[in-house]
């Protein structure tokens, strides 16, 4: 019995250094499995923040991106768009002869010619400077349009018309000896006398009677049946004729010329022009 307790003694005093090297490889492969761990940890929350450096980077083309391709498209002035424009107006010399906003349908011949064209293609918001010689703009000067007009005129005082017009201008049939205003006219006219369809009509200006008028003033004698205007004009002043509008240039006191050039006609135009809107096509 004492034999086999010595032996089993033997036996666990030979195991017990077998099972602490065991326990110490145990303990450093736990060791090195902890390290490891730490390290894919450590490497795990490294790439953390640049994993969200990366998506945020995504994130911001992605918005730039659409802002890019959903911004509105700049308009652009096409023919027959109506456009709202701001624009002045000078001469070679410098002179401002007009400024201020003007709406137009471009290309379609509401403006000059030189000015029309060159808002065709522009964006909106763009300012352009423009030269526009005489040809695009009011025409050369032409010495056919000048004309000397006598600075008194007679007219008879009576005037003649048919019932058919005489309806037709007051709509009303004439009574003798009634008067009428005729729109434009500085007097009265009367009825003095209805035969067959003729009506003759009596101008009821008074001698003497003074007409201020745009372009000067006018005064009236009457002698007899004969209406007599003689004009005191205003230099600068514009006329309205059958041939359109003259502008009175000079006078010599029986006579006045009258310029029906256009005022800018003959001169080299310069126009600064900024589109400010894109109204409609």
């Amino acid at each position: 019995m004492a034999k086999k307790t010595s032996k089993a003694r033997s036996a666990r005093s030979r195991a017990k250094p077998v099972r602490d090297k065991e326990i110490e490889k145990i303990a450093r492969i736990e060791e090195k499995k902890e390290m490891e761990i730490k390290k894919e940890i450590e490497k795990q929350s490294r790439g953390i923040p640049f994993l969200y450096a990366v998506i945020i980077f995504i994130i911001i083309a992605v918005i730039g991106a659409f802002l890019i391709f959903s911004a509105p498209e700049t308009a652009v002035v096409k023919k027959g768009d109506l456009v709202l424009v701001r624009y002045t107006g000078e001469l070679q010399d410098g002179t401002t002869f007009d400024s201020g906003n003007f709406t137009f349908n471009a290309g379609m011949g509401q403006a000059i010619s030189g000015f029309d064209l060159a808002v065709l293609g522009m964006a909106e918001g763009e300012t352009k400077r423009i030269e526009i010689p005489p040809e695009d703009a009011y025409g050369e000067y032409n010495p056919d349009l000048i004309m000397d007009l006598p600075l008194t005129q007679e007219f008879n005082i009576t005037l003649e018309t048919t019932l058919e017009v005489f309806n037709l201008t007051f709509g009303e049939p004439p009574v003798i000896d009634r008067t009428y205003r005729v729109e434009g006219m500085e007097w009265p006219i009367r009825v003095v006398n209805i035969q067959d369809s003729n009506v003759t009509l009596r101008q009821e200006v008074e001698d003497g009677q003074l007409l201020y008028l745009s372009y000067g003033t006018s005064v009236v004698n009457i002698v007899g049946d004969t209406m007599i205007i003689t004009l005191t004009p205003r230099i600068g002043g514009v006329v309205t004729t059958i041939l359109g509008n003259g502008r009175i240039t000079s006078e010599n006191g029986t006579h006045m010329t009258l310029d029906f050039n256009h005022e800018l006609a003959g001169k080299n135009l310069i126009f600064t022009v900024t589109v400010l809107k894109v109204l409609s096509a």
